[in-house]
Order: structure tokens, then sequence, then C-alpha cells
């Protein structure tokens, strides 16, 4: 009976065979994922048949024998890993530093860009205060000249009022005044003159329309004619060709059942 191989048994033959292989090159070479290479190894690194070993870069699982041979390397690159974490930890430690002093060199930068702004905002508030003052003065002044301009009116007006109050200027206006009623008395005949002849056209619409109406319904009339005379000629020309073929038929059937025997009698 053949031996069943499962994906853990090729992992290990694998590793056995390279003696050493990384994470990525073990899924690429069973072509399954990183993932089931790491529950794998952990299975069999938990039965002692291998060894994995974490790198900066990449992981790699070792046989036993190959890491037998390797147990002094690894121990150097242990140490170097722990001199590695210890340069990373002081070079954070730099970073935090060098962002401690641009964070208060920005505070001082804000802080004086704050006070520049409180005095850039007193400035600002003392122009508002005589622009107000200037247009309230402005203001002032304006209502001073309309007051003026006012009384003049008011002035111009009563010279005015005075000047028609002549009796030459009374008679004028009193023929103007009949002038104008003259002009409303055409213009009222005008507007009956209008509403007559407005009358009559409405009328002469009217009947217009009803002409139309009625020219309309005739034609729908002889259209509804013209289609049931069209229809009868047509079944006349039937009837005429039936009977022209009827005809037709019965001359031959007398010439050749009539005439042509009497012919053929009369030779004998």
């Amino acid at each position: 009976m053949d031996k069943i191989i499962t994906g853990v048994d090729k992992l290990l033959n694998l590793v056995n065979e390279k003696g050493e292989i990384s994470f990525t090159r073990a899924a690429t070479e069973l072509k399954v994922s990183r993932k089931r290479i790491e529950e794998w190894c952990a299975i069999l690194e938990e039965k002692g048949l291998l060894v994995t070993v974490p790198t900066l870069r990449e992981a790699y699982i070792l046989s036993i024998d190959h890491h037998a041979d390797k147990s002094g390397f690894l121990k150097s690159l242990k140490r170097q890993i722990r001199c590695l974490g210890a340069d990373v930890m002081m070079t954070d430690e730099e970073h935090i530093k060098r962002k401690e002093q641009e964070l208060n060199q920005k505070a001082m930068l804000l802080e004086k860009q704050e006070k520049a702004l409180e005095k850039n905002k007193m400035m600002l508030t003392e122009e508002k205060l005589k622009i107000q003052s200037k247009l309230n003065e402005q203001k002032l002044l304006e209502n001073r000249n309309a007051k003026k301009q006012k009384d003049i009116l008011l002035q111009e007006r009563q010279i005015e009022a005075n000047r028609i109050s002549n009796q030459d200027e009374k008679e004028r206006l009193q023929a103007e005044q009949k002038r104008i009623s003259s002009e409303e008395q055409r213009l009222l005949n005008v507007l009956n003159d209008f509403s007559v002849q407005k009358e009559e056209l409405l009328k002469t619409e009217q009947r217009m329309n009803e002409l139309m109406q009625k020219a309309e319904r005739r034609i729908k009339t002889l259209e509804r004619e013209k289609d049931i005379l069209l229809k009868e000629n047509e079944r006349l020309r039937t009837d005429i060709s039936l009977l022209k073929e009827r005809m037709r038929k019965e001359s031959d059937y007398l010439q050749t059942r009539v005439i042509e025997p009497i012919k053929a009698e009369e030779a004998a």
C-alpha cells in the first residue's frame, strides 16, 4: 500500500534536503501560502523536527543538523540584533529630542505671530473708530445740505404758487382745462366707435367660425361619399371584369359547340 505524503511531510523533506530555506522560498517551492508554511513549521518545531530562525528581513527554516552546525552563527546574529535594537532606541530618543526642539521653536513662533495679530487687531479697531467718526461727520453734513435744499424747494414752490395766483395765469389754466376736456370727449367718442367696430368684428369672426365648421363638416361628408364611390367603382370594375370573362367563355362555347358544327354540316 502506497504511503500518503502530506504537506507537512513535503515541507520536512524539503528542509532536510536544503538544510536551510526561507519561508517565502518554501511557500514558492511547495506552491502554498506563507501562512500555511508558518502553520506547518509550528507543528514540526513543536515536535523538534526543525527550527525556525527570524532575521531582520526574512525568517528561515533550518533542519536539526544544519541548526547544530550554525549555532555559533545564530548567537552572533542575536548579538547583532540586540546591538541594532539599542542603536534604534538611541536614534528614536534623538529623533524625539529634535522633534521637541522643533515643537518649541514652532510654539515660540506662534506666540510671536499671536502678539503681532493682537497688535494688528488693536490698530484695525482704532482705524475702524476713525472711519466711523468720519462717516458720522459726513452724514451730519449731508443732513444739513438736504435741509437747505428742502428750504430752497419750498421757497421756489411758494413763488410758483404766487405766480399762478395771478388772473392771467388763471385764464390760461381755464383755457387749457377746456382744451383737455374737449380732447377727453373726442377720445371717448373714438373709444365708443372702436367698441362698436370691435363688436362687429367679433360677430364677423363668429360667423366665419360657424362657416368654417360647416365647411369642415361638408368636407368630411364629401370624403365619406368619395370613399363610398371609390368602393362602388371598384366593385363595378370587378363585376365588369367578371361579366367580360363570362361573355368570353360563352362566346367560345358558341363558337366551338354551335357555329363550327353548323359550318361543318354546311360544308359536308
